[in-house]
């Protein structure tokens, strides 16, 4: 009897060694099993776009309308310089007797006006506020400029605003019939110098310059057909800017000449639209249609005709940008996640429910670092498909 409770004393401390072997074991795997895991590193899969593109010159070609003006007098802009105008509008007019004339009785009026507005009882409405927040803007940016053509903006713009301010206290105070009387004979007055001889009206619709510099009827999309990148290059490189002129340039087409290695030819396809980044102040989006393609032993000349954000190269012979051959949207891993399977197709690994799995995948697009994939059809109603925020492993080899 003594033996046998021995034995089974014997018995339950090696099942509970064994026990705790297992235990440590399980243990031991489980930290081993974790590290590994956590030392992997992994990917959260996401949406993004992967673009093939380069950066260049390009030389601007606008059509332009130029207006001769008398150098010997001088001109007072009425529309300020990159504002758009339709035609016939005035843009601009001559400093003489008459426009002399017309500054003296507007000052008469606008002391009469500001004198009579002293005895209005009338609550401020926030449009005078604003305009005057503006008046007072414009008076501050115009103290720093030396420019004559700023300079006549200026005046010709806080004229307005103060116009604008007299016109509204006087429908403020209906009751007061001095006051709209003497803006009536204002507005009279500015009536009488739009029907003046004196005035330039814009002969086309477009963006207003009171500058040129000679290129206007060199650079057109006639002759650009005809011109190399190195041509326009040379006369660009030429230009002289002057203030003999007033140039209006259309705002609804231009072209971009640019010069790109001949690697890229394959991707350039005559009427196909491309997007071009420009990067000025801020960036501007253009989508250019390919319309010119010439081959050269230097390069390939690209020529695009624009149709949208010209306002944003108006001032501009050239510029520096970025254009976009091909882009692709998908699904975007590393390129370290890709793996060839014995298929011969290309798979990523993805941690699901604790669990590693292949997956078939297609790369449409890679660059040096990552790559826009998608996914095969299924074969089978269980099989995984790669979606946005899967966990992809990166291998590290």
């Amino acid at each position: 009897c003594m033996n046998k409770n021995s034995e089974d004393k014997k018995a339950k401390k090696s099942a509970l060694k064994i026990y705790i072997l297992a235990s440590i074991f399980v243990v031991v795997l489980t930290v081993v099993m974790y590290g590994l895991y956590n030392s992997e590193e992994k990917y959260l899969v996401n949406e993004g776009t992967i673009e093939y593109s380069t950066s260049c010159e390009g030389y601007v070609i606008k059509t332009e309308t130029t207006i001769d003006i008398d150098g010997s007098k001088v001109l007072i802009p009425t529309k300020a310089d990159g504002s758009r105008v339709s035609k016939n509008n005035i843009i601009a007019t001559y400093k003489g007797s008459e426009y002399e004339d017309y500054q003296t009785k507007l000052k008469d009026i606008d002391t009469k006006i500001l004198e009579a507005m002293k005895d209005i009882k009338v609550e401020y409405s926030i449009d005078i506020s604003n305009l005057e927040t503006q008046v007072v803007g414009i008076v501050a940016e115009a103290q720093g400029t030396t420019s004559m053509v700023e300079m006549q903006e200026y005046k010709t713009n806080i004229g307005n605003l103060l116009s604008k301010r007299a016109s509204i206290v006087g429908n403020l105070s209906p009751e007061d019939a001095y006051v709209k009387e003497l803006i009536k004979q204002r507005e009279d007055i500015e009536s009488k110098l739009k029907t003046s001889s004196s005035n330039i009206k814009a002969s086309v619709g477009g963006i207003v310059s009171y500058s040129v510099d000679g290129l206007e009827e060199k650079l057109t999309k006639d002759t650009v057909q005809t011109l190399t990148y190195d041509d326009i290059k040379e006369y660009v490189n030429g230009k002289k800017t002057s203030t003999n002129k007033i140039r209006i340039t259309s705002n609804y087409e231009a072209y971009i000449l640019i010069k790109v290695d001949n690697s890229y030819r394959e991707a350039i396809k005559e009427g196909k639209i491309y997007e071009l980044k420009i990067a000025k102040e801020e960036l501007s989006i253009l989508n250019g249609t390919v319309v010119g393609i010439k081959d050269t032993e230097q390069g390939c000349e690209v020529l695009f005709r624009i149709t949208n954000g010209i306002e944003n190269i108006v001032d501009s012979r050239e510029c520096e940008l970025e254009v976009v051959w091909t882009k692709y949207e998908g699904l975007v891993v590393p390129i370290k996640a890709i793996h060839q399977g014995e298929d011969g197709r290309e798979y990523v690994k993805i941690i699901t429910r604790g669990e590693y799995v292949d997956i078939p995948v297609k790369v449409e697009q890679k660059n040096k670092t990552y790559a826009i994939v998608s996914n095969y059809d299924k074969e089978n109603v269980n099989d995984y498909m790669l979606e946005r925020y899967d966990q992809v492993v990166i291998d590290g080899n």
